[in-house]
């Protein structure tokens, strides 16, 4: 299988390649499934994810290419011979910066094709995406601004004699910590909006969802004069919501769940989760935790304790902690999407590889064979908005139930109930309930039940 990279002015140059490998199970813990991605004789590292979907850089010959876990198959999305770094994740879009002349430059990845989208004499590094829209900074000599990429067009968001950075996207949102102390701001798809001038260092803003959306916020971690707290803007006003003795830091954003790290008295880092009832720690008091993330169903981390300083993998979900690592080897850079936990590790002791640790979403349902990571049904765009297209394989004239949960397990709406004969065959989900009711953005589960056959695959909506 061959895909071709494509710049902006239609060259298409160079091949990337599809290898035959597929992952195994390594080992469970409990209801998860640990799988090694990669096992060469390179150093894998850097992790994002997104559904079950893969991405990371790999040293290959001293210079760092791309490489995906995509539906089951290992790729290399890259094979320049210059240095591509930082890959980030949004459905099967990749995006990553490239040194190609001295600078960096952005390219993106959008399932088939590989198009470069900046080509200029800026250095431009560290993109996010959110579906088809990339976002990153570029630097100007000693300065920085922030830019978008978004259907063939980009749009300085920033500019002045100040370094704007951390640009961080979701949907048509974007956020980012820019001048001098640092302050937030926000681009809503319209305007910028400054949402802080404190003067006091504000940094690490996470955005979710648009204006307009119940669950939208912009979160930071901003110095109140003792110590950095987290705050939150809802659209309207802005909240603080912390006011601890020892600080918290590192926000991380899933809906009306916030994820940070955060000091104890006894000098530790621990890790914190922030939702509609308070603020709570939910890490051993035994850890060191290091950047906590969050999805909508777990928090996991990587710790280290007085008895083991290498690092482990953790995961909290519903009041239990789970450990995913035991083992003589550093575990860390933790990544999660969904049920779905990446991580780096270095089992030989020297080089990094990439491992994947999965739940079923949807054991609440009672299903005895669930196949997470599904050959014979698809949705195209995923994420998508407003609407996606289920693609499904019959192997043989029969009945097929194609239906949407979401990820607590609770029907959303039966799509189709109907006799099929063999071959491929497509069904269009709108976003909205049984009801006809728009659905909330967040991550969705559609199962394909055949006879005997159940098959799933993890969708997001992004409004």
């Amino acid at each position: 299988m061959i895909s071709r990279i494509r710049f902006l002015d239609g060259l298409l140059l160079t091949i990337l390649l599809i290898l035959p490998t597929v992952a195994q199970a390594d080992y469970t813990v409990g209801d998860w499934t640990i799988q090694r991605l990669t096992e060469n004789d390179r150093n894998d590292q850097n992790p994002a994810v997104s559904g079950q979907n893969v991405t990371w850089m790999t040293s290959i010959d001293w210079t760092w290419e791309i490489m995906a876990w995509l539906d089951g198959e290992l790729v290399q999305l890259t094979e320049t011979g210059h240095h591509s770094y930082h890959p980030q994740i949004s459905g099967s879009n990749i995006t990553w910066s490239g040194d190609v002349t001295g600078n960096g430059e952005i390219f993106l990845y959008d399932g088939m094709t590989t198009t470069r989208l900046t080509m200029d004499s800026v250095d431009d590094r560290l993109p996010q995406i959110s579906g088809s829209r990339v976002v990153w900074h570029g630097y100007h000599g000693q300065d920085r601004d922030v830019f978008m990429w978004f259907d063939g067009v980009i749009t300085q968001l920033s500019d002045n004699t100040e370094s704007d950075d951390e640009p961080q996207v979701w949907g048509s949102s974007v956020v980012w910590a820019g001048l001098s102390p640092r302050e937030i701001f926000f681009y809503d798809g319209l305007t910028v909006h400054q949402l802080t001038s404190t003067g006091q260092n504000d940094r690490t803003p996470r955005v979710y969802g648009n204006v307009g959306d119940d669950d939208f916020s912009v979160v930071w971690s901003g110095y109140d004069g003792d110590t950095f707290e987290i705050y939150r803007y809802d659209g309207t006003t802005t909240e603080k919501l912390t006011d601890s003795t020892y600080g918290r830091d590192g926000p991380e954003i899933h809906g009306s769940r916030i994820a940070c790290q955060g000091w104890l008295e006894d000098g530790r880092q621990h890790a914190f989760l922030i939702d509609e009832s308070g603020t709570h720690a939910v890490s051993p008091d035994t850890q060191m935790i290091y950047y906590p993330q969050v999805s909508e169903s777990i928090v996991a981390w990587w710790a280290t304790t007085s008895t083991d300083y290498q690092g482990e993998i953790y995961v909290y979900e519903d009041g239990i902690v789970t450990r995913l690592t035991d083992n003589s080897w550093p575990d860390n850079n933790v990544r999660v999407s969904g049920n779905t936990v990446v991580w780096e590790a270095r089992p030989d002791g020297s080089d990094y590889e990439i491992y994947m640790a999965t739940k079923s979403t949807l054991s609440s349902l009672d299903p005895t064979e669930v196949n997470a990571v599904s050959t014979a049904i698809r949705a195209t765009p995923n994420p998508f908005n407003p609407q996606t297209t289920i693609e499904f394989s019959m192997v043989g004239d029969g009945h097929a139930d194609i239906s949407v949960y979401d990820l607590t397990g609770r029907l959303v709406r039966v799509l189709t109930n109907d006799t099929y004969t063999v071959g491929d065959h497509s069904i269009v989900w709108n976003g909205r309930d049984a009801a006809g009711r728009d659905v909330p953005s967040g991550g969705y589960i559609v199962r394909l039940e055949t006879g005997s056959v159940m098959e799933s695959r993890m969708i997001s909506l992004i409004r």
